[in-house]
């Protein structure tokens, strides 16, 4: 497997570049008054040791550290954590505003999710997937041939058109994760977003079975053709 390199640019709200983190969790610090006003100098200095209780929701520190099977909210197995706690003063459960990435040590994968405020946690998203670098059998197993009909779930497919309410986007065209009419073989495992990764081979599977109707459908034609060529 090729090894990829993770980077990570870190922002203010005027989009000015902060901080630059690699795989290796090491920041470049682009000026000390950014460094000072973001709480970036000293994070990847921070070693936290496992969560608060055990628990990443009640985690309000910056700094690093490392969970384990046992810690609930956080991706299954073990990996390390990073905090961004935002503007400094009391970490408290109630004014910390937090950027958490999640480094499990199984294959590589990248999570991200942010709180705001009491208790309010974004969902877990999986940024990047070690799937995205290698499809090579000797990572898998139980492996079968997908028997769904592709075509079927496709043509279930309610496609929409709409605008975002928490961004600008207007007018986009896609599929909504929460209706009836969308499978779970298009969705993450958190079920609220698409998984593009799979869909693309649902697409390819639909073809196939495409691509076979249509195959003997021409036969059909050429056999009819003999009939009335014999007439």
């Amino acid at each position: 497997m090729t090894d990829k390199t993770i980077t990570i640019n870190i922002t203010d709200d005027d989009e000015n570049l902060i901080a630059k983190v690699d795989k290796g969790q090491v920041a470049e610090v682009y000026s000390k008054k950014q460094s000072e006003n973001y709480g970036i100098k000293n994070i990847f200095k921070t070693q936290l040791g496992t969560p608060t209780n055990n628990n990443l929701n009640v985690e309000y520190r910056n700094g690093t550290g490392n969970w384990s099977t046992g810690t609930s909210n956080a991706p299954s197995g073990y990996g390390t954590w990073v905090n961004f706690v935002g503007y400094g003063g009391d970490y408290t459960e109630t004014n910390s505003w937090i950027a958490q990435f999640l480094f499990p040590t199984v294959l590589g994968d990248f999570y991200f999710r942010n709180k705001s405020g009491k208790d309010a946690w974004s969902s877990t998203y999986k940024v990047i997937t070690s799937k995205d670098y290698t499809s090579l059998s000797k990572i898998k197993e139980n492996i079968e041939d997908y028997k769904e009909s592709a075509l079927e779930l496709i043509n279930k497919l309610n496609i929409v058109k709409y605008d975002r309410i928490d961004t600008e986007q207007k007018g986009v065209i896609g599929i909504l994760a929460d209706a009836d009419t969308t499978n779970e073989c298009f969705l993450s495992p958190t079920k609220d977003y698409i998984d593009v990764y799979q869909t693309i081979f649902v697409l390819a599977k639909s073809t196939q079975e495409l691509s076979k109707q249509i195959n003997e459908l021409m036969l059909e034609i050429k056999e009819l053709k003999k009939i009335t060529t014999s007439d």
